[in-house]
């Protein structure tokens, strides 16, 4: 099972025929928005088509179908208003209005890439170049693209990269550096600095890229037991995280974060993720705006040595580690993650989200809801205001569920949930009051 896929999954329900999905949506559709006893009493009272910091996401996600569309592996928005996602589907029909696709004959199933100008309300569609078997991870920063995943050829699976140099522009495709087998996650910079992970014989590799994805050197290899990485994030061309994972048995596993402060030339651990946590799916950095009490300075690597303490604040505890280890990059982080340990169960656990506001030094457990089983996503266009998504424990047809923070000096512990009909397995939102999820071929639109 690869590993992007493989994490996944363990947030990811069951897929269900698109016709049954139809009817869920537009159940979805009509009860608009579902919250969970998480949200506050007395919500800060704001303008209904203006979020503002005190309130990032006043309004729902709306549900609508992607036909023709069998999963969505990822999503990336510059603006609001354009996107493109990565996907499974007919790779002869092109999604249309409302998201839904012509009636034109389907020639077969593949991975395709979508893109919209208006922020989902319509899609455009464009086969994978051939022998691409499938593509995990989207960034698109500006008007440009990168992907990446794996290809099949003749001498057997390759890491390959698919770029589109604007938005008008044909995708073209790119090869991994040698020995490099799949892609698994990247991220791009506006200053067209990319970097991703690749995994290879010797475990998982970072990549880099000057030059918006036309182009990569292998950076260096993604240590501490790491057996691959499930989602990367950059504040700038030094400062990265990943989430990664080690497999301690056959369909089983463990999430560490890894960071780097030299562009991904040498990673180490962040402190140790709090006891009973599992498989971490997500993680989703922003540069940190002054650093708290006590902070050690950023700018070394490490973060590893010395022995970690805890320290208990009402209901959370917060795990840190001694001021002379040496400092991992300093960001404001979010991890999101199941305490379940199995791939592909997604209702066994409970949803883990950690934040940090030391880019790892130091994480404190969020709590978001006992009914929610996994998280396997998170986007955060500021420091404060987030949307994650996962999966409920119910085996209902509302499946999916999607945490949005609050805006409070605690966002975490005044955030609101909205039950949906497929668990989103990508996310991306790339301004306040806007954001675009989807799992299987459910749409979830805000803004």
């Amino acid at each position: 099972m690869r590993a992007k896929e493989a994490a996944r999954a363990a947030g990811t329900a069951s897929r269900a025929r698109q016709g049954y999905l139809a009817v869920l949506v537009t159940v979805a559709l009509v009860a608009s928005a579902c919250t969970s006893s998480t949200a506050p009493a007395n919500p800060p009272r704001t303008t209904a088509n203006a979020p503002t910091s005190a309130q990032p996401w006043p309004r729902s996600f709306a549900s609508s179908l992607l036909t023709g569309v069998t999963s969505v592996d990822a999503l990336s928005c510059a603006t609001a208003a354009d996107c493109s996602a990565v996907a499974i589907g007919t790779t002869g029909r092109t999604p249309g209005a409302g998201a839904t696709t012509t009636t034109t004959t389907a020639t077969s199933v593949g991975p395709v890439l979508l893109t919209t100008t208006d922020g989902g309300g319509s899609w455009t569609r464009s086969a994978a170049p051939s022998p691409i078997s499938f593509l995990s991870d989207l960034s698109c920063p500006t008007t440009w693209c990168v992907a990446g995943g794996q290809e099949l050829t003749g001498s057997g699976p390759t890491g390959v990269f698919v770029v589109r140099a604007g938005p008008t522009a044909t995708w073209s495709t790119v090869g991994a550096p040698g020995g490099v087998t799949d892609v698994t996650t990247l991220t791009c910079l506006a200053d067209q600095w990319c970097l991703a992970v690749g995994t290879s014989a010797f475990g998982p590799l970072a990549l880099v890229s000057t030059d918006a994805g036309r182009s990569w050197a292998l950076q260096g290899p993604l240590r501490n037991g790491a057996m691959s990485a499930t989602s990367v994030s950059c504040t700038s061309p030094t400062a990265c995280w990943a989430a990664t994972y080690e497999s301690s048995q056959p369909d089983h596993a463990t999430g560490t974060v890894l960071a780097t402060s030299d562009g991904g030339a040498t990673w180490v651990p962040t402190t140790a993720l709090p006891s009973g946590t599992g498989i971490v799916s997500a993680v989703a950095c922003t540069p940190a705006t002054s650093p708290p009490p006590g902070t050690p300075a950023a700018g070394g690597v490490g973060a590893g040595a010395g022995t970690s303490a805890s320290s208990t604040t009402g209901s959370s505890t917060t795990t840190t580690v001694p001021a002379t280890s040496p400092a991992v990059p300093d960001g404001n982080c979010v991890v999101a993650g199941t305490t379940g340990t199995t791939f592909g169960d997604p209702r066994v656990g409970s949803a883990v989200l950690l934040t940090s506001s030391d880019g790892g030094a130091s994480w404190t457990p969020q709590a978001i809801g006992s009914s929610i089983a996994s998280l396997t996503s998170v986007s955060c266009p500021t420091s404060s205001a987030c949307v994650a998504a996962g999966s409920t424990t119910a085996t209902t047809p509302q499946a999916g569920v999607l945490v949005l923070t609050g805006g409070d000096g605690q966002p975490w512990a005044s955030a609101r949930t909205q039950l949906v009909p497929e668990a989103p397995v990508a996310l991306s939102c790339p301004a306040l009051g806007h954001c675009l999820g989807a799992g299987g071929p459910v749409l979830e639109r805000l803004g």
